[in-house]
């Protein structure tokens, strides 16, 4: 089997793998129903180390790329051991701090939103997320901001 043959394969079982936590992350999303408490997703190894890939370059980047109420807000999200390059937040915990400030609330997301879902969710102070909940493989981290 030649070498380019292999990466083929190895890159294919990536995806596979990936689509797979996707679905499984998506199922635990669309289980939610308003008023349950957020799901606890236990993150892989690998997803560990891609968050703290990201958040390490990220954190870097933010005084050159953000604005100042940014900045402000996640520098206190960082000194109140919200935000660590050590562990990925659990939605609750970030949604909760969240609240205590402005009132809105996280919700679990499975997939994307359109343009027109989040809108009409503003009104009910809350915004859908996915982000935290989807960490792609520390191989394709550079390569993809999602």
């Amino acid at each position: 089997m030649s070498l380019p043959m292999i990466q083929d394969i190895r890159d294919t079982v990536i995806k596979l793998t990936y689509i797979a936590r996707r679905a499984e992350l998506n199922v635990i999303a669309k289980a939610y129903k308003h008023g349950d408490p957020l799901p606890r997703i236990e993150y892989t190894a690998e997803e560990r180390e891609t968050w703290r890939i990201a958040y390490t370059t990220l954190k870097e980047l933010r005084k050159d790329f953000t604005c100042s109420e940014y900045q402000n807000n996640i520098v206190e999200m960082e000194a109140a051991g919200l935000l660590t390059a050590d562990r990925i937040p659990s939605i609750q915990a970030v949604s909760d701090y969240i609240q205590r400030r402005t009132g809105f609330q996280l919700r679990p997301c499975g997939g994307l939103l359109s343009a027109r879902d989040s809108p009409p969710l503003w009104r009910f102070a809350c915004f859908k997320q996915h982000a935290t909940s989807a960490i792609h493989q520390s191989r394709t981290t550079a390569l993809n901001p999602m």
